[in-house]
């Protein structure tokens, strides 16, 4: 396969993860009792109670969909390069996020959605990447820039 046809390739794949990580931020990341605390409601929590020293982090989450839109909006315009640097970004923050809350949230507590967050966001960080090396390759070989469309 062409580095080219790879770099296209990873453009879909991106498209699906950025889909389930915005999904994601909806399901229950923690639950306090019986009732599920979404990402959303937990960064409000976390700040309403001073449970962590930056509580600005979880805040950022509201922005996510709106970053993954505007990631998504690039690629359409022919930004492909913007675009994965935009879905790059976002990504990274969900890995770092959805990881402390999958390895510091009790286990009696813990909802699913930040696990399929972090394996959303870790399936949307790889393609990016792969569309980042392939595509150079295939710039390099002389070929078209799959990441203009």
């Amino acid at each position: 396969m062409s580095a080219a046809r790879v770099a296209r390739v990873a453009v879909p794949v991106q498209l699906a993860a950025a889909g389930v990580v915005v999904a994601a931020t909806f399901l229950p990341w923690a639950h306090s009792g019986r009732r599920p605390i979404d990402v959303y409601e937990g960064g409000a929590l976390a700040d309403r109670l001073d449970l962590i020293s930056a509580p600005w982090m979880l805040r950022l989450a509201v922005a996510l969909p709106l970053v993954l839109a505007v990631s998504a909006v690039l690629r359409w315009v022919g930004r492909g390069g913007a675009a994965a640097a935009v879905a790059l970004v976002a990504g990274w923050y969900v890995v770092a996020i959805a990881a402390v809350a999958t390895w510091r949230l009790d286990p009696s507590v813990r909802g699913g959605g930040a696990l399929v967050a972090l394996t959303g966001a870790t399936f949307l960080v790889g393609a990016v990447v792969v569309e980042l090396v392939f595509g150079r390759q295939a710039v390099r070989a002389g070929g078209r820039d799959p990441r203009r469309g």
